[in-house]
């Protein structure tokens, strides 16, 4: 009995630092807000993309084990379901994830403060989902590539920073385009933060683009989006109060054809 007890002694004291390293932190919100295209367009109360994030880590021998899910209630509160799914490690080599991860271009494409709505364009085209995603950076150089094997796209991405401006550049080969599919697909974009203000533009040669703008000033912020999709000018408006962890939401979108506002509470946990 002496020796079983001394054998799960010394198997606890060699676990127990490797057990101390691993981490898991829970995160997400719960939004809810009013709809104007909900209910026929006569607009309704309803949840709106509140989710719950798992993210652990664990660092062996220098290099960093991630994961990360996502329960996602969008469009049911009786039947979440798990998003997001991807694994990774990072170390000296630099990143790799592998799962639902952005493609190589959409890790560096400039993004708005939109929350629900948004007139801005995405400039990238492929999938996010499915990825296998290495991601490095050398001096004020950041560059990914990734493959997607199910919908065989391939991207290759980077962005180079100087001083408060940040340049982006991508290339996707096997993405849909106004062409037809099978595709390739040159983006850029810019990025810039000057104090409060943040300003940012993207685009692709498929004739999309999009323009961003966004000012801060204490708990408050407010944004505009303006752009082309490649069938319409689309446009988007919002503002944002944050009072601790809640968050007082309004959003104005039109994409060329209809328009929809937004209005809610975001509690951030």
């Amino acid at each position: 009995m002496k020796l079983q007890v001394l054998a799960v002694a010394v198997a606890a004291s060699f676990a127990f630092p490797l057990a101390a390293q691993a981490e898991l932190n829970i995160s997400g919100d719960v939004t809810v807000a009013y709809d104007s295209a909900l209910n026929g367009g006569d607009g309704a109360i309803s949840e709106n993309g509140s989710e719950i994030n798992f993210d652990g880590s664990s660092e062996v021998g220098g290099v960093t084990y991630m994961g990360h899910a996502e329960l996602d209630f969008q469009g049911s509160r009786t039947s979440p379901k798990f998003e997001e799914v991807r694994v990774g490690a990072k170390g000296g080599f630099g990143e790799v994830w592998l799962g639902d991860v952005d493609n190589a271009v959409d890790q560096f494409d400039p993004d708005s403060n939109d929350i629900w709505l948004g007139g801005h364009s995405d400039a990238f085209g492929g999938h996010d989902n499915d990825n296998i995603l290495y991601k490095n950076t050398v001096g004020a150089a950041e560059f990914a590539l990734s493959h997607n094997p199910g919908y065989e796209e391939t991207a290759i991405g980077a962005r180079f920073g100087m001083g408060p401006v940040k340049v982006n550049l991508g290339y996707e080969d096997g993405v849909t385009t106004s062409a037809g599919p099978d595709e390739s697909l040159l983006s850029y974009g810019v990025e810039g933060s000057f104090g409060d203000v943040t300003l940012s533009a993207e685009g692709n040669d498929d004739d999309k683009w999009g323009l961003n703008a966004s000012y801060s000033a204490g708990n408050n912020t407010i944004w505009a989006d303006y752009g082309d999709d490649g069938s319409n000018d689309v446009f988007g408006l919002g503002y944002r109060m944050s009072h601790g962890q809640m968050d007082y939401i309004v959003e104005y979108a039109d994409d060329g054809t209809d328009d929809r506002t937004m209005a809610g509470m975001r509690y951030r946990f």
